[in-house]
C-alpha cells in the first residue's frame, strides 16, 4: 500500500508499505484524505539521530478519513465514511489502508465532502480545550497565534459568544483571516501589544487569553495580555521541552493557566463527534479552513509549505 514517510530532517517521502490484516475489535480502512497538523511539525522539524530515519510509515500524520473496507467492529459496516485516530504513540495516519481499533473511530455520513468532515479532526481539539475554561459569553478574548488552529479558537470564540476578540499574528493573509472570523483587531506581536490592548480595554487586558502559537515568545507574550485574576489557556504545541517564562508576570496577577490536550484526555473522541453533528445540522462550516488540495505524491511539497508558512497556507489536505 501507500504510504507517507518521514525520511530525513524535513523530507518525506511516498513508499510501499506492507498491507495491515484485520484484528477483532478494528476496522481496516481505505483512506480517502489525509491533512497536514502543526503537531506535526515537531517530528518533522527536529533533527533525530541518523539511525531513527525513515520513521514509521504513515508518520508524522494523524487526520485521516475514509470508507471502511472491513469491520469486526459492532454498528460499523463496510462502506461507511469515519474519521480515524491512530492509538495514542502509534502516529501512522498517512497510509493508504489504516488499521484502527473500535474507540478510534468517528463515522461520518457518506453524503458530505471528505475533506471539509476531516476538518472536525482539528476543530474538535479546539472545542474540548473551551470545555476545560469558563464560558466565553461577554468576554474580552485574546489568541495569540493565528494559523489554522488560532483561526479556529477565533471562530469557536465567536460562535460561544465572546464580546470582544482580539487576534495577535504577523503574517498578513492570516491576519485578514481574523478578521473575517470574528476579531475585532488584529494586533501585531511586535508592535507592543500589550500597551494596544490596553488601550483597548481600558486598562484591564483580556479575561482570556488563548496561546496557540507554541512560540517561547508567543507563550511569554500570552502571559502578559491576562488580566488580574484572568484565564490562560495553554494550547499551542512547541518543539522545546523546556521554555524559559517570566514567573512573576502570572503570580503577580494570579493567573490561572488551564492547559489542553485533547489526544491525552479518556476520549479523544467526543468532542470531534460533537463537530462532526454540528456540521451536519449547519451550525458551524470548517471550508474555510482547506486552503490547498495535493494528491499525496506531492507530500515532500505540501509538508514543505505548511512548515514554511507559504503560498498562503492553512490546511493542506492531500488525496491518497
Amino acid at each position: 500500500m501507500k504510504a507517507i514517510q518521514l525520511i530525513g530532517p524535513q523530507k518525506m517521502d511516498l513508499v510501499n508499505s506492507p498491507t495491515p490484516t484485520i484484528d477483532d475489535d478494528h476496522v481496516i480502512l481505505k483512506t480517502e484524505r489525509i491533512s497536514i497538523c502543526g503537531s506535526d511539525m515537531v517530528r518533522y522539524r527536529e533533527v533525530a539521530p541518523e539511525e531513527e530515519y525513515p520513521f514509521k510509515a504513515g508518520a508524522p500524520c494523524h487526520e485521516t478519513i475514509g470508507i471502511i473496507q472491513e469491520s469486526r467492529v459492532e454498528g460499523i459496516k463496510t462502506g461507511d465514511r469515519a474519521i480515524v485516530l491512530s492509538p495514542p504513540g502509534n502516529y501512522g495516519g498517512g497510509v493508504e489502508f489504516a488499521h484502527i481499533p473500535a474507540n478510534r473511530i468517528i463515522p461520518v455520513s457518506n453524503s458530505g465532502d471528505p475533506s471539509v468532515q476531516l476538518m472536525a479532526q482539528p476543530f474538535g481539539t479546539v472545542m474540548h480545550a473551551f470545555k476545560l475554561i469558563p464560558p466565553v459569553i461577554g468576554q474580552t478574548v485574546a489568541i495569540v497565534g493565528q494559523g489554522p488552529i488560532g483561526l479556529s479558537f477565533t471562530q469557536a470564540a465567536s460562535k460561544l459568544g465572546a464580546t470582544s476578540i482580539i487576534g495577535v499574528e504577523s503574517i498578513d493573509f492570516r491576519r485578514q483571516w481574523a478578521l473575517r472570523q470574528g476579531a475585532k483587531a488584529v494586533l501585531h506581536p511586535d508592535e507592543d501589544p500589550v500597551k494596544e490592548l490596553r488601550s483597548m480595554t481600558s486598562g484591564e487586558l483580556a479575561d482570556l487569553v488563548i496561546e496557540a502559537s507554541g512560540t517561547p515568545e508567543g507563550i511569554n507574550l500570552a502571559l502578559e495580555l491576562v488580566k488580574f485574576g484572568g484565564n490562560l489557556l495553554a494550547f499551542g504545541i512547541t518543539d522545546e521541552q523546556v521554555i524559559p517564562i517570566n514567573y512573576s508576570s502570572f503570580t503577580r496577577r494570579e493567573i490561572k493557566i488551564i492547559p489542553s490536550r485533547s489526544a491525552a484526555s479518556t476520549d479523544p473522541t467526543q468532542s470531534i463527534k460533537e463537530i462532526v453533528t454540528l456540521i451536519e445540522q449547519g451550525w458551524i462550516d470548517l471550508s474555510w479552513m482547506i486552503t490547498h488540495q495535493r494528491n499525496v505524491s506531492e507530500v515532500d511539497e505540501a509538508y514543505s509549505m505548511y512548515a514554511n508558512q507559504t503560498n498562503d497556507s492553512l490546511k493542506i489536505v492531500m488525496d491518497i
